[in-house]
């Protein structure tokens, strides 16, 4: 990918996600893809309930789901449309229907 495509990508990834901090958009207890948390600040949380739970003596359930190649599957056109119904229209939108129009995406 070119520098200019890397560098709008950026630019339109940040302008989405500060979008969706701007109106809660995001789960609040997602840690994926987000500023100053990620996986790992997810796994020290799920540890220190566990280990409050142990000690107040309470069960904790845990479900684990790996949704492999979640990304390969998602629909461009459907994702055009759930971003505009989130609130990201106008250019930005139109850019990314652009960028994905007749693309298809690997993750490895």
């Amino acid at each position: 990918m070119c520098i200019a495509c890397k560098l709008m990508e950026h630019v339109i990834c940040s302008a989405i996600m500060n979008h969706a901090d701007q109106y809660n958009i995001l789960y609040p207890l997602q840690h994926g893809f987000r500023a100053r948390i990620s996986c790992e600040t997810q796994l020290i949380d799920m540890i220190n309930n566990t280990v409050s739970n142990m000690q107040q003596g309470l069960q904790t359930d845990l479900c684990v789901l790996d949704f492999s190649k979640a990304f390969d599957k998602v629909g461009h056109k459907r994702l055009v449309e759930k971003l505009k119904w989130y609130g990201v229209d106008g250019e930005v939108n139109s850019w990314i229907r652009e960028f994905l129009s007749g693309r298809s995406e690997c993750c490895s």
